[in-house]
């Protein structure tokens, strides 16, 4: 069984990283400017498939695609008009 996932929700924020899904909820690619939902960031990854790097995360993640998915609630917060939203969408939680 693979243990490894990644978690994405609708699109919340100003600068997204897009995430394109099969019809089985796997994610087969990342975007800057497209796709079907917004990725929240890696929930369950082996250490060993990232490194420290000054580029970006999910381009380290690329070459395991597609990989399991799961869409989830979040509120990803990339800016300060995102920060402003969140606010107001958690202040009755």
């Amino acid at each position: 069984m693979d243990d490894e996932f990644i978690c994405y929700a609708d699109k919340t924020s100003d600068e997204a990283v897009f995430v394109k899904v099969d019809e089985r909820g796997r994610v087969f690619s990342f975007s800057n400017e497209m796709g079907d939902y917004e990725w929240t960031g890696p929930a369950c990854i082996k250490k060993e498939k990232l490194n420290y790097s000054s580029g970006n995360v999910f381009n380290q993640l690329e070459p395991y695609l597609p990989m399991k998915g799961f869409k989830i609630q979040a509120y990803d917060v990339d800016t300060y008009e995102d920060y402003i939203r969140v606010t107001e969408l958690t202040r009755n939680w």
